[in-house]
Formats: C-alpha cells, structure tokens, sequence
C-alpha cells in the first residue's frame, strides 16, 4: 500500500520520501577516506560478530574506523564489547571524534515506526516523527581531546546488527561561515541528554555553544515525544556562548509528568541543528 511509509518496496528511499536505514550506510561508505589502512582484531564466528576496515583521507588529516557487528539471525538482540585501539596516527594534538551509528535507536526511521504501532497511514506528527529519524545520526556528542601522542582508544558497546562509523579529524583552527573568516577557534556544537534518577528528581541536558559565532546566539530546545509531538520548549531565545546545564523536570508545557520512554531532544540555532535521544526511565 502506497500509504505504508514502509512497505516490501526495493530502493534506498521509500515510496514516502523516507529514508531507510541501508541509505546511513551509504552515507557511512561515502565518509570513508581514499586509502584503506590495516585493521586487526575482530574473531566473526560464522560471519556472526565484529569486524570492519580503516580509512585514511588524501590529506592524511582525518581516519575512519567502520565497525559492524553482523549477525545472520536477525532477530538477534544484546551487544558485543569493543575495545577500539588505534595507534600510529598521522597527526597528534587537538583533535574532534564524531561517533556515527546505525542501530534500532539512532539512523533508523524504521523502528520509530514500529515503536508506533506500524500506523496506516500514519499522522502528520507522526510522519514528522518518523523523518526525524530518518537521517544519519551521532550517537554521543561529538568530543574534542588533546592527543598526548599519536594513538587513540575507546571501549564502547556495539549493539548487535549496528554499525559505528569514527572519524577523528585534526582540528583546524579556523572556521568559516556564510563566507567569513572566524580565526583560533573550532565550532563545535554539542548536545548530550542524560537519564532522569531512580527516584524521578530531574534530568540535566548539557548543551555548549561556541564562542566563534559571537558572545550572544538565538537558541531554541525543544523536547519530542516518538511520535513527533511537542513537549516541552525548554530554551527560546538569546543564550550566551559556552557550556550550559538545563535541569529538567520530566513536565510538559502544562506542568503535568510526563510517561517514562525515549524522547527527542533537539537545539537549534540559525547555524546547527542537533538531535539527542532522551530516556525516562517508566
């Protein structure tokens, strides 16, 4: 049915306009770099379990790591541990890590669809909801840290039937926007939700603005519920440069709790547009 946003249709996009998950992964395979470098470790038993290959860019200024954690059973649940390890980089120093993923929470307009009960058709805030998560997503903030040396390491936990994409960069230190110079200071916008404690108090949603973009910047976070309705505005209006901490009490708009599950939240400014993923313990 052409009113399924999902259907047995072939193709990276649905007949909706959505993306598919697969369409991530091509978008993952596009970020890879033009030299492949060795990769070791990795034990798939079967072709069941991790493995990937590394990629450096032209410039030798930016590596990929791609991780995937495949298993023929796809109805397979939990994850496996990594301990990525990476030595012998090209550049040292200030650099940023970006942590891509596709897995059932992050990049996966399906599953938000399924989470709804598999609407047909499915509302406007609905739909809303499932092209929010259409698109290829970071599953932690984007992180910068000063290299003591020329190696890099994380130990993280790769759901299985998901798919990490790292891209460490050298940082410059210049940016450049809407044609203008900003010299001595990389932009870096970052998001990050925390989880609201056992005995329901709040929850602290950190969010940081940076300064090259001026002292003073518009800002607008609002919260999402799964199915694309708002919740709550928690920030709408002018907010200075740095990190900031909103603690939020678990209410919507009206002042009444709101039901334990995932939400969205998204910061937007006139030069990003961020989305985290919230959970409400029930």
């Amino acid at each position: 049915s052409t009113t399924l946003p999902f259907n047995s249709s072939f193709g990276l996009i649905t007949v909706q306009g959505v993306k598919k998950p697969i369409f991530n992964g091509y978008k993952m395979l596009h970020m890879m770099g033009t030299t492949r470098v060795s990769l070791t470790g990795g034990a798939p038993v079967r072709n069941n379990g991790i493995d990937g290959f590394t990629t450096i860019n032209a410039a030798a200024d930016s590596l990929q790591v791609l991780l995937y954690n495949f298993y023929n059973n796809i109805t397979v649940s939990g994850g496996d541990t990594v301990n990525l390890a990476i030595n012998n980089l090209p550049f040292s120093g200030p650099i940023s890590v970006r942590h891509y993923r596709i897995d059932s929470v992050f990049s996966n307009a399906y599953t938000v669809w399924v989470r709804q009960g598999k609407p047909n058709p499915p509302s406007t805030a609905q739909m809303n909801a499932i092209k929010a998560a259409q698109e290829l997503a970071e599953c932690e903030p984007a992180k910068d840290t000063n290299l003591a040396g020329n190696s890099y390491s994380k130990i993280f936990v790769l759901p299985r039937q998901g798919v990490s994409l790292f891209v460490l960069s050298k940082q410059s230190n210049t940016l450049v926007k809407n044609g203008t110079s900003f010299s001595g200071q990389t932009a870096v916008f970052s998001l990050k939700a925390g989880k609201v404690t056992p005995r329901g108090s709040s929850i602290r949603i950190r969010y940081e603005l940076p300064e090259a973009l001026g002292a003073w910047q518009s800002v607008r976070i609002q919260l999402y519920d799964m199915s694309g309705s708002l919740v709550r505005t928690l920030v709408n209006g002018r907010v200075a440069a740095g990190l900031h901490d909103l603690n939020f009490d678990a209410r919507d708009d009206a002042g009444r709790r709101i039901a334990g599950g995932y939400y969205f939240c998204r910061l937007q400014t006139p030069e990003a547009d961020r989305t985290a993923k919230l959970m409400i313990p029930r």
